[in-house]
């Protein structure tokens, strides 16, 4: 059984230990790494610091079975986002009508400390477990992905796993990709008042911004995954040109591009190539480069509905709280994607967050869903381990 105040108190505490990211590169999780690796430590688990850079680890800590078993990983991030524009305190983890609130409640401290009460129990139960229970927090999951990229390249063995990221105890089975591309024209400086002895790389940029919003846009409609939908794309940035008084002979687009089961960023560049060559027919002299940004080129995830996780979770969750729960997709990119496609093993998205709560000025968690959430975690470990391979 889970003790609602020990859950309380661990999501609290876990609140109260800043772990923010700044922009891409900047993250602190070591204080909440080293909290989680002393309490796993007296618990009586394996536990490893997994050094992803500096000051910013990931923390295991492994209850080991007898041998024989499905071994389950339990996944979530350490770090959380700023908390500028908070209206509630972001550490303070207030316990107010039912819920707790503070900067990772939902996204999701909630989730990391009813995986760690969930694992703690099951070492309480005396239950004899074949398979080893293997906790996971992860650096890095707000910035670049880098923490669930290392652990899923580090060796570690699992044969499925649970990723805690907000789904409000739906279950996802499938999320997008992502990946960033930039879009360069060039052409020729001359004096705002001879315009025609240039070539305006803003109005060549133009011509690229209607074949994807037209073209470009009826291709990524016309194909569509049975969970997640059609691919989408959203031209988030525009650069061109640096005084009015000079034609300018570059501009540049970023583009956050979603991708499906199938796509990868190797196919949505061959892809825009392709379709850009209709620029050609109206503007033979236009000059464009496309390319992937390096640090994001993220994997879409999917699990099938009948794998053994998912059919778990789904019993146990109806079990425990009358939930018949949502099975589906999630339009969020989170450290699954790595897990299931760099592992190759079934991984699940559950978590007792509200999505809606996630980086928002006043994010909380519903009490009531996080003890349903760490009761189902626990009769899953119980389930999923106790089983021979």
């Amino acid at each position: 059984m889970i003790n609602e105040s020990k859950l309380v108190e661990l999501t609290r505490k876990l609140i109260s230990i800043p772990s923010p990211v700044r922009g891409l590169d900047y993250g602190c999780e070591g204080e909440i790494a080293t909290y989680l690796y002393r309490r796993l430590r007296d618990s009586g688990f394996e536990v490893q610091l997994q050094n992803v850079s500096e000051g910013r680890p990931n923390i295991l800590g492994i209850l080991r079975g007898e041998g024989g078993g499905y071994n389950l990983m339990l996944n979530g991030h350490l770090d959380t986002i700023e908390t500028e524009g908070m209206t509630v305190d972001p550490y303070g983890g207030e316990v107010k009508d039912g819920r707790i609130y503070g900067r990772g409640a939902s996204d999701m401290k909630g989730a990391l400390a009813a995986m760690v009460v969930a694992c703690e129990a099951a070492k309480e139960s005396n239950i004899r477990l074949k398979g080893d229970v293997i906790f996971a927090g992860c650096a890095d999951e707000e910035g670049r992905g880098s923490g669930g990229e290392y652990l899923a390249r580090s060796g570690l063995r699992a044969d499925m796993a649970i990723v805690g990221e907000p789904t409000g105890l739906s279950l996802g089975i499938a999320h997008k990709g992502l990946t960033f591309i930039e879009i360069k024209t060039y052409g020729k400086a001359a004096h705002g008042s001879n315009p025609n002895l240039g070539k305006n790389a803003i109005l060549t940029m133009n011509k690229i911004i209607n074949i994807l919003n037209t073209k470009y846009l009826e291709r990524l409609n016309s194909r569509k995954h049975p969970v997640l939908g059609a691919p989408t794309f959203n031209i988030g940035l525009i650069e061109g040109g640096y005084r009015p008084n000079v034609v300018p002979d570059s501009c540049r687009i970023q583009v956050d591009r979603r991708i499906i089961p199938g796509e990868d960023y190797r196919s949505v560049l061959t892809e825009l190539n392709e379709i850009l060559t209709e620029l050609r027919a109206d503007d033979r002299d236009a000059e464009y480069q496309v390319e992937a940004i390096d640090w994001i080129k993220c994997s879409p995830m999917e699990t099938p509905k009948d794998a053994l996780i998912v059919k778990t979770v789904k019993e146990n969750l109806k079990l425990i709280s009358g939930i018949e729960p949502e099975i589906g997709g999630l339009p969020y990119w989170c450290d699954a994607g790595s897990i299931s496609n760099i592992m190759r093993i079934p991984t699940l998205v559950f978590g007792p967050g509200d999505l809606e709560q996630a980086h928002s000025s006043t994010e909380s968690i519903d009490i009531t869903k996080l003890k349903i959430y760490a009761e189902t975690i626990l009769k899953t470990i119980i389930d999923i381990c106790s089983i021979e391979r």
